[in-house]
């Protein structure tokens, strides 16, 4: 995801709320800040993901990325766990 906002970031580099957004992430998180100076860019359409969630656990999560014609701002992205997994057995 933190490549994903450094793709953002590139598109809109005069966004004020991306940059108050990096700035945030990167006073709070030490995790952030790690994967930022490491200026990966990636534009993933699909693949997986994991989170870590306070009441389920860590999923792993299976994304798609659709790009919605003539707005290359906007973006339908869907999430799903894995139907006999722990965590979506607790979702």
């Amino acid at each position: 995801m933190v490549g994903q906002l450094r793709v953002w970031a590139g598109v809109h580099p005069e966004d004020a709320q991306i940059a108050s957004l990096i700035g945030e992430l990167a006073m709070k998180s030490d995790g952030f800040r790690k994967l930022w100076a490491s200026q990966d860019v990636a534009n993933k359409t699909h693949g997986t993901m994991r989170l870590t969630h306070s009441l389920v656990g860590e999923p792993t999560l299976r994304y798609e990325t659709l790009a919605l014609q003539g707005d290359r701002d906007q973006y339908l992205k869907g999430m799903r766990v894995p139907a006999a997994s722990a965590p979506r057995v607790a979702m």
